[in-house]
């Protein structure tokens, strides 16, 4: 991430690296997704893969990241699904979305998963995306509680299924 005065904020590498030639090459992060403030807003970026991770994004939502800007470089038989599955993590954390995807579907969506932007690898003529994404996030109960909400509608479902095992009546033998 460069600032605008040119100095080098932070540098990031990519911390979910996928199986295949990527995993030799390449050497992960430590895992620490980074924010910055700026006039427009808090900044964050992930690369890729990382965009899979609910658990490494939930760092954008608790971190307040307002845009997370996500470049990718994709296979054509995930194309257009990995892009869309970003929108998730956008919505889940409360951020906007600025996805620009190489080989692949580039988006761009505000934190309750509208679309501003698309643009198509494959379709577009010149490739090149512009939109208008709000500069302000906001907090999600996700971001808060993390993983705290599936748990909770986990245990309800079993007291649930436990309840409605347990009241089934049982069959008389007595007429």
């Amino acid at each position: 991430m460069i600032e605008p005065t040119g100095r080098t904020a932070w540098e990031y590498r990519k911390t979910e690296v996928p199986p295949g030639l990527e995993i030799a090459i390449l050497k992960p992060s430590l895992g620490q997704l980074q924010v910055i403030d700026t006039p427009y807003g808090r900044f964050g970026a992930a690369i890729a893969f990382d965009m899979d991770f609910p658990g490494f994004l939930l760092q954008a939502g608790r971190k307040h990241a307002d845009l997370m800007l996500v470049p990718e470089n994709e296979y054509p038989e995930i194309d257009p699904m990995h892009s869309r599955m970003a929108l998730y993590r956008a919505v889940e954390d409360g951020f906007n979305l600025l996805l620009h995807a190489s080989q692949s579907l580039s988006i761009a969506c505000d934190y309750q998963g509208r679309i501003y932007g698309l643009m198509d690898h494959y379709h577009a003529k010149d490739r090149v995306l512009v939109t208008q994404l709000p500069t302000r996030g906001v907090s999600t109960i996700y971001s808060h509680g993390g993983f705290l909400f599936p748990w909770i509608c986990m245990f309800g479902l079993g007291v649930l299924l436990a309840a409605t095992f347990l009241a089934r009546p049982s069959s008389s033998l007595n007429p």
